[in-house]
């Protein structure tokens, strides 16, 4: 180990050990107050949803980076100990990558693969437990030093990081493709995002990506992919936030057969005539944006069929599904229902068809605590 090692070890380890009861607090609390998204591209005909992440908020005012947890402790914080010591493993990479753009110092920690290594599997569509898994920490401080505080968290939760590959368009194979989750939260006054996804050890050979942006599934305008070499870089030009980290993987670890299988998948996915690229965050980003209630009232009709009054969970979730317009959305959505103004509709996500109009899905919250989701259409 050399000196830089040495001394990324010594800034990235605790300097003790929690011990076995406050692990065990600690992890009570992260199941009660983590923050955790989980995206399905399967049936989602153009794109998905925007989702806003709640977060847990712990103490603390200023950051600094011989202070941020660790990726094992933040697997810790999460209440997940199986990926907790995966990541304390020699098989996790440990990673110090930083990069600074428009006011945030973004922090790529490390990054482990494998099969059952968290407490927490998830099923695909089918019912099946998605075993051989990708996790990725990172951590989001102010450039000033200022901390993340708990009015922030719908700020926070809307940074967009995704997994691309190179040799894929990143505007068609990213987090949505790839059964992905986030777990979240805010300590001592930095966020933490946990990503996790579908086995990206099988693409080392071809290279991995982490790319993080202010816009979700904003690919086609903050990447630049070349289809030639299947690099993808950043657009400089991008008015915005996008960064891009290199991904360290285990060349020997490449499983050629079952990458090409994955690839497969994803081009008859997109050779499907419904499931073509949409530009969601085009030139019209900006003004679909401003879709207030008064606007889609006069602006836009509603679609019958997608209106669904529904009850949050204990967690605050929904599951909404709907179909129409050749296009279809199915998953959890998670809003901050509290800051809904009730009996107002509100835009939460904006898409575009093939002639340009908007799809707009919204949502009213109710006098008895139900909200109602539904679909309109520009006129």
């Amino acid at each position: 180990m050399d000196k830089f090692e040495s001394l990324l070890k010594f800034a990235l380890e605790a300097k003790s050990e929690p011990n076995e009861s406050l692990n065990e607090s600690i992890m009570r609390q992260a199941r009660r107050d983590q923050s955790v998204i989980r995206w399905n591209i399967r049936k989602m005909a153009a794109v998905a949803a925007l989702a806003i992440t709640v977060v847990a908020v712990s103490g603390g005012t200023v950051y600094a980076a011989w202070k941020y947890l660790n990726p094992k402790e933040a697997a810790t914080e999460v209440g997940d100990q199986k990926l907790a010591d995966a990541f304390g493993d020699r098989g996790a990479a440990i990673e110090h990558e930083c990069q600074t753009e428009n006011g945030y110092k973004v922090t790529m920690l490390g990054v482990v693969s494998g099969k059952n290594i968290s407490d927490n599997l998830i099923t695909d569509d089918n019912g099946t437990i998605l075993e051989d898994r990708s996790y990725i920490v990172t951590a989001f401080a102010k450039e000033d030093g200022t901390a993340f505080e708990e009015s922030e968290d719908n700020k926070v939760g809307q940074f967009y990081v995704s997994p691309y590959i190179k040799g894929q368009d990143p505007a068609k194979v990213n987090i949505y493709h790839m059964d992905g989750v986030c777990h979240s939260f805010i300590k001592n006054g930095i966020y933490y995002r946990i990503l996790e996804c579908n086995d990206l050890e099988i693409f080392a050979d071809q290279g991995v990506y982490l790319g993080v942006c202010d816009k979700q599934l904003d690919e086609v305008n903050a990447y630049q992919y070349n289809k030639t070499t299947g690099e993808i870089t950043v657009n400089k030009d991008y008015d915005g936030l996008n960064m891009l980290f290199e991904v360290p993987m285990d060349k020997s670890k490449t499983d050629e057969s079952a990458a090409q299988e994955k690839i497969k998948e994803w081009n008859e996915f997109w050779s499907d005539a419904k499931h073509k690229p949409s530009p969601v965050f085009d030139e019209k980003d900006s003004e679909a944006r401003k879709w207030t209630p008064e606007a889609i009232e006069m602006k836009a009709e509603i679609v019958k069929n997608t209106v669904k009054t529904l009850k949050p969970d204990a967690d605050g979730y929904i599951d909404y599904s709907w179909e129409a317009l050749g296009m279809s959305g199915d998953g959890k959505i998670l809003e901050q229902w509290d800051e809904f103004e009730t009996g107002v509709v509100t835009a939460t996500g904006f898409y575009y068809l093939e002639n340009g109009k908007c799809v707009i899905e919204t949502c009213t919250k109710n006098a008895d605590g139900t909200v109602t989701m539904a679909i309109y259409v520009e006129k």
